[in-house]
């Protein structure tokens, strides 16, 4: 496993460049580190953070999710997202629960979010869920990065939180 350069913007702290184990048609994940000034909520800090989250890929490995990542990192609309799944054209964003229960600001973020994907010279269709490790819960959006049953995609996408503590956090230098 290397860990290649995606972005000028983001840097890249695991990497599977190939599918590992028997989940969906080649499912495999890297993890990925931007720093932000905001929050999961989006709300402006006055200190910059940490944001790590995962890329969930299908056994294309395709890469051009990355500009997707790129327009929401330079938008400040990244912040919220804990898994972004590229699947068959198709782009998911798994995010923190605490945003995805503010309904109001949600439906800002999906249109903003959707208009990105859409706008691009190669679009890609768009799908916002949530994530939720307090509670072990994953909306059914989480299919949609992953082929396979609920269960073992949410059980995945758990053991990835448990290993790598996904979201925004402090940086210790």
């Amino acid at each position: 496993m290397n860990n290649p350069q995606y972005s000028s913007l983001v840097s890249t702290i695991y990497n599977e460049d190939a599918p590992v184990g028997c989940i969906g048609r080649g499912s495999h994940y890297s993890i990925l580190r931007a720093t932000t000034s905001y929050s999961k909520t989006l709300q402006l800090m006055r200190t910059v953070k940490i944001h790590d989250f995962a890329v969930i890929w299908d056994e294309d490995h395709d890469t051009r999710v990355i500009e997707v990542i790129e327009h929401l990192c330079t938008n400040n609309l990244l912040s919220p997202v804990l898994f972004v799944g590229e699947r068959k054209g198709g782009v998911t964003f798994l995010l923190d629960k605490e945003f995805f229960d503010n309904k109001e600001q949600l439906q800002y973020y999906n249109a903003m979010v959707c208009g990105i994907c859409d706008s691009l010279d190669d679009p890609w269709g768009c799908e916002v869920g949530y994530f939720d490790s307090n509670y072990s819960d994953v909306t059914n959006e989480a299919g949609m990065l992953i082929h396979d049953s609920y269960e073992k995609v949410k059980t995945y996408l758990l053991n990835i939180e448990n290993l790598w503590a996904l979201g925004v956090k402090g940086y210790n230098i």
